[in-house]
């Protein structure tokens, strides 16, 4: 019931417009297959290192991402983790995706596939929006097996444009 409103609520006519904003927050250089690591803490750190590297984020935003991830984990389940900071101070807002090579424990959940959001300020009016739009994308069960086997970034961009 409080997803229908929300879809009513926020996936009306800005659909297309919203949506094409969520492909714009992703980037190749911003896209980690074969990630070896088998713990959510050190995931998170090496992709806020990169997004940093990049000119995304500032440092102390690491901190800000663990800080939330200390309050409760971003695993949200489907084999999906969405970790994001506290407080949405990016330099310039984009999503960075990361691929594990196997599953791992996060939180109650496996998972496989992460999203690290880093939202500018400015963009604020749009993040429901947003989210919302994510959301759907992290709920198909298909598309998440599939974006999981991905190692090219145009499979994901193109995984990605079949969500309407």
């Amino acid at each position: 019931m409080v997803n229908n409103y929300i879809s009513r609520r926020y996936l009306n006519d800005d659909q297309e417009k919203s949506f094409e904003k969520l492909r714009n927050l992703f980037s190749e250089e911003l896209f980690f297959p074969e990630i070896e690591e088998e713990e959510p803490a050190a995931i998170i750190r090496s992709m806020a290192y990169a997004l940093n590297m990049r000119g995304y984020v500032e440092e102390s935003y690491l901190d800000s991402v663990l800080e939330r991830e200390n309050i409760s984990p971003t695993s949200i389940g489907n084999l999906v983790a969405i970790p994001h900071p506290v407080k949405q101070n990016a330099l310039d807002s984009c999503i960075a995706i990361g691929i594990l090579k196997k599953p791992i424990k996060w939180g109650m959940n496996n998972v496989q596939l992460v999203f690290l959001l880093a939202l500018n300020e400015k963009d604020k009016e749009e993040f429901s929006i947003l989210f919302n739009r994510l959301w759907k994308v992290v709920q198909n069960k298909k598309l998440v097996s599939e974006l999981c086997k991905t190692s090219s970034f145009i499979e994901i961009k193109t995984e990605l444009e079949r969500i309407k």
